[in-house]
């Protein structure tokens, strides 16, 4: 997967610069997703997690109880690196536990490819396949344009590039989901951690 990421760099969407950000990648990469995306923030967030989590154990004694330390792999905001760093981290039922806001959570993917091309991509294909004749538009079905175009990732991509330098239909898109944004409650993620203790998706 690595790999994979590393070889999108070089692509027409990448070097486009409609792929800028980590959480793009879900809108145009094949086989990522939420639970990448999740991964791959983590992994570059973990040293504010880590704080976090200290913060909360002071708060909350009882979770020290049982932690253990470890060394993690931080990035490093100063030397732009990542760095090895012994961190002490709650321990519970024989896993490690990282921290996060619940403000921060999320049940779904917000920068989600198949919301983006319902809402971008294959809005504007109609609208580039609209043929006006006289008083009457002709306007090509969305489901039509969908068995035509059925690769999702695919699309998204090319019609992201297509449309810079003039509109951006990323940060168009970036900005319909922010004003649409809620962040999970408290009882919201005590249930899907229940749910998923239990083993129901």
């Amino acid at each position: 997967m690595g790999q994979l990421l590393w070889d999108e760099l070089r692509t027409t969407v990448c070097r486009s610069a409609a792929l800028s950000k980590l959480e793009d990648l879900a809108l145009f990469v094949t086989g990522v997703g939420k639970d990448l995306t999740s991964d791959m923030t983590t992994r570059v967030i973990i040293g504010v997690l880590v704080e976090f989590t200290q913060e909360i154990m002071q708060l909350y004694p009882s979770l020290a109880v049982g932690a253990v330390s470890r060394m993690v792999r931080i990035w490093d905001t100063q030397t732009l690196d990542w760095i090895d760093q012994e961190v002490f981290l709650p321990f519970a039922n024989g896993i490690q536990l990282l921290l996060i806001p619940v403000e921060w959570a999320r049940g779904n993917l917000l920068m989600a490819s198949r919301s983006f091309y319902n809402r971008k991509a294959t809005e504007t294909l109609q609208e580039e396949q609209t043929v006006v004749r006289g008083d009457v538009k002709l306007i090509p079905s969305k489901r039509l344009l969908k068995q035509q175009n059925p690769e999702v990732k695919k699309l998204n991509g090319s019609q992201a590039v297509v449309y810079l330098p003039d509109r951006n239909l990323v940060e168009e898109f970036r900005a319909d989901v922010d004003k649409d944004f809620e962040a999970m409650t408290s009882e919201e993620a005590a249930l899907r951690i229940a749910r998923r203790n239990r083993g129901v998706a």
